[in-house]
């Protein structure tokens, strides 16, 4: 959608700008007009105008390439961090042509969990109740006491329950100090169950059971 781009840049549509301070860099800013998911589009914008102008401008776009926008599916989020004063959202807002558009404070999108509270507490959640899912599947071949070899089982684990666990933690997630703990426990726990402890006063440490596994 470089053409997209290009046309906010001439009809100066700016999106929502983001300060990056890197040590031993000079402050830049960045436009965040759009980012691109599959074929699925994602419009981040500073204020509802913006939002309606890029919409706009988008929407022009598509039709001069012969696609339409299934404006059904499309959903808007009004993101506000913990630390911004709270703003009551709209129900829905209208787009350039009177296409009505729900807001919705939840959206799941390919695994993934975005909340208008800019936390990822549901999505965190939501990987491990699907982590959890994968280990009951494989646990035949991964508990204590199977016949499955210990580099074998570090394979499955990898390969099924680990990826499960943390999708799109590496492009999304900004793991605060409890959410990391969270995500440990959970981890230590599958590990637990492949070696055949449980946690107590005389179990493996965990540096013991990362060297077991």
């Amino acid at each position: 959608m470089r053409c997209f781009a290009h046309k906010c840049r001439e009809l100066n549509v700016r999106g929502s700008v983001v300060q990056s301070n890197v040590p031993g860099r000079a402050p830049a800013e960045r436009d965040l007009s759009y980012q691109l998911c599959a074929d699925d589009q994602a419009l981040l914008c500073p204020s509802l105008p913006a939002l309606q102008s890029a919409l706009g401008v988008l929407q022009a776009t598509a039709r001069g390439w012969g696609f339409t926008i299934d404006f059904a599916k499309t959903k808007g989020m009004l993101m506000q961090p913990p630390t911004a004063p709270p703003v009551e959202a709209l129900a829905t807002f209208q787009l350039p042509g009177r296409q009505s558009v729900e807001v919705v404070s939840t959206f799941k999108y390919v695994g993934s969990v975005v909340q208008s509270c800019c936390t990822h507490r549901a999505a965190f959640h939501c990987r491990i109740s699907s982590a959890n899912i994968a280990f009951r599947m494989l646990r035949p071949l991964l508990r204590a006491g199977c016949r499955t070899t210990t580099c074998t089982k570090r394979i499955l684990y990898n390969a099924y329950v680990l990826p499960a666990l943390t999708y799109s933690a590496a492009g999304t997630w900004a793991l605060t100090p409890s959410a990391w703990a969270a995500y440990h426990t959970v981890h230590n726990a599958f590990l637990r169950e492949m070696v055949g402890t449980r946690p107590g006063p005389h179990c493996l440490s965990n540096d013991a059971l990362y060297d077991r596994m």
